[in-house]
């Protein structure tokens, strides 16, 4: 059934037997027969041939919607075999915005690749209005994104990984500020004036980085990562 499946979805996704016999390296007549069994088995027709090409009834979309799921569950379960054999490594897709893809998710990621070598990460950077469905097509793994009221999919889950209340051009930490002390969009001045309001935490101005800290060299990212770990429980020591 696996097979027959497989052969259905290259059939849509090429749009042509012929095509698809060429992909799989089988002949059409295969193709054909397989096709024509499925369809007798259960009853209805899966497909729809005209001189344009094979396009799937509805009968046919809602079995490959099924298949394709099937097909990645097993995906899932080869790389959590190869997890449980290799804990440290393996491929991880993370989808996130273009901004964080470009800013926090690569700077986690280099600090994560160090500890384990043999993690392939890749990152699928979309719109928020995208990503949702990337992550329920199973293209990602998890998301990176900020939670913007409540879930509506029973499917998703989110866990909090920490709250940042940004005020504009530094970021907050647990009531403290991290700040880039050559900041050339936000004065310096301001934002320390803001710091000495605050009557929790403490400003942490690094000296010599720009505005944007998690694109700056490793010297001034890394005493942003510092106080992001004395902030996180527990990253700290795995550092």
């Amino acid at each position: 059934m696996l097979r027959d499946l497989h052969i259905l979805l290259a059939v849509v996704q090429c749009k042509s037997m012929a095509r698809a016999a060429e992909r799989l390296a089988i002949s059409k007549p295969v193709i054909s027969k397989v096709i024509a069994n499925l369809e007798h088995v259960l009853g209805v027709r899966l497909l729809e041939r005209d001189r344009h090409g094979a396009e799937p009834t509805t009968y046919g979309a809602a079995l490959l919607r099924r298949g394709i799921t099937v097909f990645d569950e097993l995906r899932a379960g080869v790389k959590e075999i190869e997890f449980l054999v290799d804990p440290t490594a393996g491929d991880v897709r993370i989808g996130c915005n273009p901004i964080l893809a470009t800013s926090f998710v690569p700077a986690v990621i280099d600090k994560l690749s160090r500890r384990f070598p043999r993690i392939v990460f890749h990152v699928v950077a979309r719109q928020a209005d995208t990503l949702h469905r990337e992550l329920i097509d199973r293209n990602v793994d998890f998301l990176v994104a900020r939670r913007l009221g409540a879930l509506t999919d029973e499917r998703l889950k989110f866990e909090v990984l920490f709250d940042d209340r940004e005020v504009v051009g530094e970021r907050a930490l647990s009531g403290g500020r991290v700040a880039a002390g050559a900041d050339q969009v936000v004065s310096t001045r301001a934002v320390e004036a803001y710091a000495r309001r605050l009557r929790l935490g403490s400003l942490l101005m690094i000296d010599g980085a720009r505005h944007e800290i998690l694109q700056e060299a490793d010297l001034y990212r890394e005493q942003f990562l510092a106080a992001f770990d004395a902030f996180i429980p527990g990253t700290g020591d795995a550092a």
